[in-house]
């Protein structure tokens, strides 16, 4: 009796696993091996999706970046480059993560050219997994265990259920924007540099000086992640994207710690290096446009741009025109100290207020 049980219970299991494993394959909730039969939608879990798209979708054109570049809308990129394009942003993505995308971009075999955000923040946590989600390497390195963590799983089940009872997004352009959720304004950003004032006391930057990313450690970063890559795919063009920040976002960096803004000056000089070094690597510098920089009318917080810049951005690209040279990087890295020394001290001086003791104690001499 206990041997026809056990034999029952054998059965059971196996035939539950082979049941997941068939429903899975069949729906393939994050197009990971096959283009959908029917419309399933598309899944929110960025990182499961995006690993799912690189293999299945139509694309020559890729843009790897942040929640800065979630509501680039992919026809957008497509009208104005040329060619088929899939924004495959990741919100708070590292740069290790957006390095193994990248990985998985070239390997599939379609793209012939990538654009990618290149920003602090992605570096910030060094060669830690990013603190906002989970990121699935086996996705994106498979390797024999791959097919029995994603067929053989309790939650690509869910995900296959979700997708065939349409409760997933069906427009890709949609999924992940944000642009219409939120109000723009100079109201809305001085409300997010309030909060940011009372939000970076002097036990918080004790914590992020622990935690973040040393200076001498960011070009070492760029170089393992970004460069390397560049150099192993000589056939592919890499066009990275400085894009812009308001300008009260760069004084906030002296407001978290006296060496973040030098963090982030210190990758536009390995974007530099880089194009000295590698022909098909193209940068664009929006950073030094001061209408996209000073407008805070475009801003919903210190960073976070609307889609009209969105869309000039892209018409900047498309249009062909002159990207930037090393040289020009180089000094723009200087200029960008030169204004932003002037805007912190002109907000001290206008609004004292608003700017607390120790930023004035960290800002540069005029």
């Amino acid at each position: 009796m206990r041997s026809n049980y056990l034999k029952w219970l054998i059965l059971t299991v196996l035939t539950l696993v082979a049941a997941t494993a068939i429903i899975n394959w069949a729906v393939d909730p994050f197009r990971y091996y096959h283009a959908p039969w029917i419309d399933i939608g598309y899944s929110e879990n960025q990182r499961y999706q995006n690993a799912g798209l690189v293999r299945t979708e139509d694309y020559d054109t890729v843009l790897i970046g942040t929640s800065h570049t979630e509501h680039f809308l992919s026809a957008d990129l497509g009208r104005s480059l040329g060619g088929r394009a899939l924004n495959l942003s990741m919100s708070g993505s590292s740069i290790v993560e957006q390095s193994r995308l990248a990985e998985a971009v070239i390997r599939a075999g379609k793209a012939r050219r990538i654009l990618w955000e290149i920003n602090y923040p992605s570096f910030s946590t060094g060669e830690r997994p990013s603190a906002v989600a989970d990121f699935p390497q086996w996705l994106y390195r498979p390797d024999a265990e791959t097919p029995f963590r994603y067929l053989v799983s309790w939650d690509t089940l869910k995900e296959s259920l979700a997708a065939v009872g349409g409760r997933r997004a069906g427009a890709l352009d949609e999924l992940h924007r944000w642009d219409r959720e939120f109000d723009f304004g100079e109201d809305r950003v001085l409300a997010n540099w309030d909060y940011m004032q009372t939000r970076w006391n002097d036990e918080l930057r004790g914590v992020w000086r622990l935690q973040s990313t040393p200076l001498e450690q960011v070009p070492v970063l760029f170089r393992k992640y970004v460069g390397a890559l560049v150099e192993r795919h000589p056939d592919v063009q890499f066009d990275l994207l400085l894009l812009p920040t308001s300008r009260l976002d760069y004084v906030n960096d002296f407001q978290i710690d006296v060496d973040r803004f030098d963090k982030r000056m210190a990758l536009r000089g390995e974007v530099a290096r880089l194009l000295r070094s590698r022909s098909q690597v193209r940068a664009w510098d929006f950073q030094l446009i001061r209408p996209m920089t000073e407008e805070l009318s475009r801003y919903k917080d210190l960073e976070h741009f609307d889609l009209e810049t969105a869309r000039s951005i892209i018409t900047r690209i498309g249009e062909a025109a002159e990207p930037a040279r090393a040289d020009d990087i180089d000094r723009g890295t200087e200029t960008l100290r030169v204004w932003v020394g002037h805007w912190a001290r002109n907000l001290c001086e206008r609004a004292p207020a608003r700017c607390q003791a120790y930023l004035r104690e960290a800002l540069p001499a005029p």
